[in-house]
């Protein structure tokens, strides 16, 4: 074999060597996935709502540590089995009772963390605009949607972690909200955020559904 068709050969075997390596991190990342929430492992994200700050911190697929107001919380995320409002991922509805001795006065961590997947831009916008009024939002051009709120009578602060899927891909809704600063993990290198899951058109048919219904109940 000539010279050229060795360094050929071997500059072959490099490529398809990475793109094997490529596929097997791709492929442990999706299954990684499995329940379908947003953070990837050891992914840490900071995000600003005026005078308001909260950090949260993806030690593994379901354990997270909030930072709030120089107070620090770990909350163990339960997966869920059906679907919530079009959401699956995980949540912890802090079910403990009220313990008002807490890191100024807060105990509990009712937090809900997962994709809803969207085919429609107008109610993909009119979902984001819907967000809680009296909680922090923060929402950035990468699908990210983060909504938090303290509760002191009861003892606890409440956090909804969205990722907008539109057609399979993050939804960049072309505008931005408060500031959020992420922090690359050592594991991933591309993004903090997982790729949004693949979902059948019924899935977000019936997400439409209940948020419309809910909507003409409750949004005045």
């Amino acid at each position: 074999m000539s010279r050229g068709n060795r360094l050929h050969s071997q500059l072959t075997f490099l490529i398809l060597a990475f793109a094997c390596q490529f596929s097997a991190q791709s492929a442990k990342a999706d299954e990684e996935n499995k329940y379908e929430v947003v953070f990837r492992d050891s992914a840490k994200v900071e995000l600003k709502n005026g005078q308001d700050t909260l950090v949260i911190e993806a030690i593994d697929a379901l354990n997270r540590i909030i930072y709030h107001n120089n107070c620090i919380y770990k909350v163990k995320l339960w997966p869920r089995v059906d679907r919530w409002y079009g959401n699956l991922g995980g949540y912890n509805a802090a079910p403990s009772y009220f313990n008002k001795d807490g890191c100024n006065g807060i105990s509990r961590i009712v937090i809900s963390e997962g994709q809803i997947h969207f085919d429609n831009r107008e109610f993909a916008l009119e979902w984001l605009s819907k967000r809680p009024r009296s909680y922090n939002n923060v929402h950035g051009r990468q699908g990210l949607v983060v909504s938090w709120g303290v509760n002191l009578q009861r003892s606890q602060i409440g956090i909804d972690i969205d990722l907008m899927c539109f057609d399979g891909v993050p939804f960049d809704s072309g505008m931005e909200k408060g500031e959020i600063n992420k922090f690359y993990n050592n594991e991933y290198k591309n993004d903090v955020i997982y790729k949004c899951n693949t979902v059948s058109k019924n899935v977000v048919d019936e997400t439409v559904k209940i948020y419309t219904e809910d909507w003409k109940k409750y949004w005045k």
